[in-house]
């Protein structure tokens, strides 16, 4: 399910797992609701769907942001048994009796066949399937396998979007955009830690306070270059047995570094036009330089380079250090410059209005906001990023900086209006909520997001106007008081 369009949410696992099903002699669909747009018809109809192809024995559920969404699927599936793959949040809800975690196509296709067989429960004991006991208490798995994207993509490879329903969006335009998974984790994972806001407390990740503290993406797998080539290579040529397609969105923190093996094959696999998305650290854009710009000569008019989600954040630096991003707000500042200034140099170097920001937080301040905005509109960064103000940190419950949160007393135990809850607005897992610690941002996000929205000719003059008037409103306070 998707709640934003065009979306960078890889689904080639679900593609490789319908196919795994499909191969075992099972009836499977894959079901794509596109909920972007305003109202509930494509809600409805999604229902409607899962309800007349069914019933089902088994529901796998990715992405999916409140409890009430996942009820009301299970209930058009005819009951269905729920296995949640990966995320931890919706695996808190009684409904849920089967995870996977990490991913693992052999852990569903052991699942799914006991199901099928009448015995769910048979399954325990699988590596990577956690099941819930009578109690409603997880039982884990006797051994938990690493996620390897090498693994879980091997062959035999077949990515079943032929089984697939598209609901709130043309089926062509669903299709348009495919997928390339690489690697699952961050290369800079393992990043110290010196900001010391996570001090004295127990962050309950494998990985400390290490990296980014708001990011439960595990370590960055080891691979060779000749796993990432195979890699490629072999999604490529499944891909092409589907159609044309678009654009193709590279899961992959580091591709950088295998750009020029990307285009190659590229080159060779993907159809003319292609948009080639790829991501990146910051300082990526400046230390790679030169191997963007003999990739984008190599590609040609064949295809088009746009980075995506390169993890800009916030331009300012106590935001900054909170986050442990390892960079600067004048480091942030130079290289959203210097992406804009290469795309105009470069004809084939797109610009992708979804580039990772971050306005709101538990801890965001008046100040914190004002240096954003004048940031923002020095560097142009509407250009780079959408829904800027409606950005707002997701508290997950396996992040570190959940517990600074926790201490802080800013976790609560529901979100105050519908505009605070962010998972639901933009279609990820779900969400912690929380409350702002400083009442002046909370204000401002109201003005922004709230029941009244202020006004204003752009995003970023809509964020200046709603500081200036939370300023005007707190010195009317002080002369009245």
């Amino acid at each position: 399910m998707y709640r934003q369009w065009p979306s960078y949410f890889c689904d080639s696992l679900n593609a490789a797992q319908a196919g795994d099903l499909r191969r075992a002699g099972h009836r499977a669909r894959i079901f794509k609701g596109f909920l972007h747009a305003p109202g509930e018809v494509a809600w409805g109809e999604l229902l409607a769907r899962v309800a007349s192809e069914g019933p089902w024995d088994l529901l796998v559920l990715d992405r999916v942001w409140s409890r009430e969404t996942l009820v009301a699927l299970q209930r058009a599936a005819g009951g269905a048994e729920l296995v949640i793959t990966q995320w931890e949040s919706p695996a808190m809800w009684p409904e849920v009796r089967f995870r996977v975690a990490p991913v693992s196509r052999r852990a569903l296709a052991v699942l799914a066949a006991a199901v099928a067989a009448g015995d769910g429960d048979g399954a325990a004991g699988t590596p990577n399937l956690w099941t819930r006991s009578e109690a409603g208490e997880w039982l884990p798995p006797p051994a938990v396998e690493p996620l390897a994207v090498a693994r879980e993509m091997a062959a035999p490879l077949d990515l079943a979007y032929d089984l697939g329903c598209t609901v709130g969006l043309a089926p062509e335009e669903a299709s348009g955009t495919r997928y390339l998974l690489m690697n699952m984790g961050c290369p800079y994972r393992g990043a110290d830690n010196d900001s010391g806001f996570l001090a004295g407390l127990q962050t309950g990740t494998p990985w400390g306070d290490r990296g980014c503290t708001f990011c439960n993406v595990g370590p960055y797998e080891a691979q060779t270059g000749a796993e990432r080539r195979a890699l490629m290579e072999r999604q490529l040529q499944a891909l092409s047995g589907h159609g044309p397609y678009a654009r193709l969105v590279v899961q992959d923190e580091y591709i950088f570094r295998d750009l020029d093996v990307l285009v190659e094959l590229a080159l060779a696999h993907a159809p003319r036009g292609v948009e080639l998305m790829v991501r990146a650290r910051v300082e990526d854009l400046s230390r790679q330089q030169a191997v963007l710009q003999r990739a984008l000569e190599r590609l040609g008019d064949h295809g088009v380079i746009t980075p995506y989600l390169i993890g800009f954040e916030n331009f300012s630096d106590a935001e900054l250090r909170r986050y442990n991003k390892g960079q600067t707000a004048a480091e942030t500042e130079a290289a959203a410059l210097l992406l804009i200034q290469l795309a105009e140099r470069w004809p084939n170097l797109g610009l992708s209005r979804s580039q990772g920001f971050i306005l709101f937080g538990p801890w965001t301040t008046l100040e914190d906001l004002r240096l954003n905005a004048l940031a923002l509109r020095r560097v142009g960064f509407h250009r780079l990023r959408g829904g800027l103000t409606r950005s707002k940190l997701r508290l997950n419950p396996d992040a570190a900086i959940l517990r600074r949160a926790e201490a802080d007393g800013l976790v609560a135990p529901a979100h105050a209006r519908p505009d605070e809850d962010n998972a639901a607005q933009t279609g990820y897992q779900a969400e912690i909520p929380y409350r702002f610690a400083d009442p002046a941002a909370a204000r401002v996000w109201e003005l922004l997001n709230g029941p009244a929205p202020i006004s204003g000719r752009d995003e970023i003059d809509r964020l200046a106007r709603a500081i200036a008037e939370v300023e005007r409103e707190a010195s009317a306070g002080r002369r009245a008081s």
